[in-house]
């Protein structure tokens, strides 16, 4: 089941989500954002903020879910699709926007900041809130966001208001993410137009609803039917990816073969992984016409209904090794090659202080041949090997660290791919 999490705005809280929530095809989680409905002051930055969510999301133990924001928690989704897009599988803007404020918004921020000091939480609650609604909105649906706003305290309006006037501007961030994204503007919204509601979103699922800012709780029915098919058609469920791995060793005590073991490790809760063998019969023209050896057949088979593939190899005189070379080259015969558009990722281990270096480089050119997709950057290269892996495999923490993070991306690379490569 998907996991979903959704913010509030500011001055709401998950009770903004009681009709939507039972609708909503997945497993859900509303959080209570710092400083609202009763809670403590909260942070001054939206950075703060992120960073409260994101600690949330791990206690909770969920697996990269949709975090879908409203208005203020709109913006918090943002910066965490900047900051912390491994983490999340797709995000959405309900009532929100990318943009930063304009010097007119911030403004009447810091206006509103000086009623809060003067007047009180109540004055500032009662001018805001109908303030969000259409003047047709449903006046009892007014008066529950009321109620909830006045659970604030005034410390809690001010940092939420300071963190949202001093936030950064998003538009390059969700213009450029390769997160699925949806953006829900309600044609009704007294203070927001469609142009500033999808800034940013040319690339993104837009929907727009009859309905104000408020529209999950005037229209909660339409929404989720439109969160869910959004769901179903542009995010995954958490599933793993199939790979296929090869190791550029055949010694029974190999370094590289330790670490591609280590490495499905760290990525078992995101991939599947099937060891290969490469230990093929030479390439020679002659054993094409009539039939391929029945073990290069299945090897081209499982490359190819594989999600990506996975090379641990050596270097072997500043190069390829001559067996993983030689899967290449079987693996590279037109028509049909496995490897187009096959997202992969290299790694290597080595006794000396380049870690397989030059070998990877010739590697990415070979793939680069077959139009394979590599994973640009975050490069795996283990450094005197001897000190790092042992009987129980990689055990040099800032290698495991690093090489989490790189599973992270080359798990996004996959995702990528398999939404935008030409069929």
């Amino acid at each position: 089941m998907r996991q979903v999490v959704l913010l509030h705005g500011l001055c709401g809280s998950p009770d903004y989500f009681d009709e939507l929530v039972p609708m909503l095809e997945a497993d859900v989680y509303a959080l209570t954002l710092p400083g609202h409905d009763g809670t403590e002051s909260g942070p001054e930055t939206i950075d703060q903020f992120a960073d409260w969510v994101i600690k949330e999301i791990r206690l909770r133990e969920l697996d990269r879910p949709v975090v879908l924001g409203h208005s203020f928690g709109g913006y918090i989704t943002t910066n965490l699709v900047r900051r912390y897009p491994d983490e999340l599988s797709g995000f959405g803007l309900i009532h929100s926007t990318a943009g930063a404020d304009s010097d007119q918004a911030k403004a009447k921020r810091n206006a509103a900041i000086e009623k809060v000091i003067e007047e009180g939480v109540h004055p500032f609650i009662d001018e805001m809130i109908p303030g969000v609604f259409a003047p047709d909105s449903d006046q009892t649906l007014i008066e529950r966001a009321k109620r909830i706003g006045f659970k604030m305290s005034k410390e809690g309006i001010i940092s939420a208001q300071e963190a949202i006037r001093d936030r950064n501007d998003e538009t390059g961030t969700v213009r450029e993410t390769n997160l699925p994204g949806l953006f829900i503007y309600g044609s009704k919204d007294p203070n927001m137009d469609a142009e500033r509601a999808f800034i940013g979103a040319e690339r993104h699922t837009k929907q727009t609803v009859q309905a104000s800012h408020m529209g999950m709780m005037e229209a909660p029915e339409t929404e989720a039917q439109l969160i869910n098919a959004w769901l179903d058609a542009e995010v995954r469920s958490v599933h793993k990816f199939k790979l296929i791995a090869v190791s550029g060793s055949l010694r029974k005590a190999s370094f590289n073969t330790a670490l591609l073991h280590s490495i499905i490790e760290l990525g078992r809760d995101r991939f599947d992984v099937e060891v290969a063998s490469i230990e093929l019969p030479l390439y020679n023209d002659d054993l094409i016409d009539p039939d391929e050896p029945d073990v290069v057949v299945a090897f081209k088979q499982v490359v190819r209904e594989a999600d990506g593939l996975l090379v641990v190899t050596p270097e072997y005189n500043h190069s390829i090794p001559g067996v993983l070379k030689n899967a290449i080259d079987w693996l590279s015969l037109e028509p049909g090659t496995p490897l187009r558009d096959k997202p992969v990722l290299i790694a290597g281990a080595s006794p000396g202080m380049l870690g397989t270096v030059r070998c990877q480089v010739h590697l990415r050119q070979v793939f680069a041949t077959n139009r394979a997709n590599v994973l640009p950057g975050n490069e795996i290269f283990i450094t005197h090997c001897k000190e790092k892996i042992g009987a129980k495999g990689l055990e040099h923490e800032p290698s495991i660290q690093q090489i989490d993070r790189v599973l992270s991306e080359y798990y996004n690379w996959i995702d990528f791919w398999k939404r935008n490569a030409k069929k």
